[in-house]
C-alpha cells in the first residue's frame, strides 16, 4: 500500500485506526437484562459476566453467562468445594458445568454488593457489644459478690440487654440480597 501523499510515518498508524474502527463496526452487543429499582438501573447481566442468582425455588446459582437471548439466560454454572487430599488437607475443587437455560422471571434475587459499615447495618457490632457486657457485667458480679439483679445493676444489665435485642432485631432484617419484586425489577432489553 503506497499513499504518496502521507510520510511513512502516518501510513502505520491509519492502517491501525482502520483495522480498530473495522472490529468495532463488526462487534455486535447481545441483549441484556438489567435490575431496576424505581426506575433507575442498579445492576446489569451482559453475556461474558460472572453471575450469582437465586431461583423461585431458593436454589442460588452462580457462574459465567454464556449468552443472553429470548427472554432467556444461559450460564455455565461454577461449582467451588472442598475435597479432602491423602494427606488429610482440604483443598478448593471446581467444577463448570454444561451450559444451562434460565428464564429471567424464575429469577428471585441476586447479592447486594459490598456495603462500607455492613457489620453496623446487620447487628453485628451491637450483638457482640450487648453480649460482651453482659457477660463481663455477670463475671464480675460472681467475682465481687454483687446480685447481677440487684438495684444498682440492674439497669446496667437491661440496658445490654436492650442492645443486645437491637442487634438481634437488626441481623433478622437485614438481607445480603436484592429480592426482586415490589421495589426492584428485572427488565429484558432485546438489541
Amino acid at each position: 500500500m503506497h499513499l504518496p501523499y502521507l510520510s511513512k510515518m502516518k501510513q502505520p498508524l491509519l492502517l491501525l485506526f482502520f483495522t480498530c474502527f473495522t472490529f468495532t463496526l463488526f462487534a455486535q452487543q447481545g441483549d441484556f437484562i438489567v435490575i431496576k429499582k424505581r426506575g433507575r438501573t442498579v445492576k446489569s447481566f451482559f453475556s461474558g459476566a460472572e453471575v450469582s442468582f437465586q431461583m423461585n425455588n431458593g436454589e442460588w446459582f452462580q457462574g459465567k453467562i454464556a449468552n443472553i437471548k429470548n427472554d432467556s439466560l444461559f450460564f455455565r454454572q461454577q461449582i467451588v468445594r472442598q475435597v479432602p487430599t491423602p494427606w488429610g488437607v482440604p483443598r478448593l475443587d471446581t467444577m463448570t458445568t454444561g451450559v444451562r437455560r434460565v428464564y429471567f422471571k424464575d429469577i428471585r434475587a441476586i447479592p447486594k454488593k459490598h456495603e462500607s459499615f455492613s457489620y453496623v447495618k446487620d447487628g453485628t457490632v451491637f450483638i457482640m457489644a450487648g453480649a460482651g457486657y453482659l457477660l463481663l457485667n455477670v463475671i464480675n458480679s460472681a467475682y465481687l459478690h454483687y446480685a447481677v439483679f440487684g438495684d444498682d445493676n440492674l439497669p446496667k444489665v437491661l440496658g445490654a440487654t436492650g442492645v443486645l435485642a437491637t442487634g438481634l432485631a437488626l441481623k433478622k432484617l437485614h438481607k445480603d440480597y436484592i429480592v426482586l419484586g415490589r421495589k426492584y425489577a428485572i427488565d429484558y432489553i432485546k438489541m
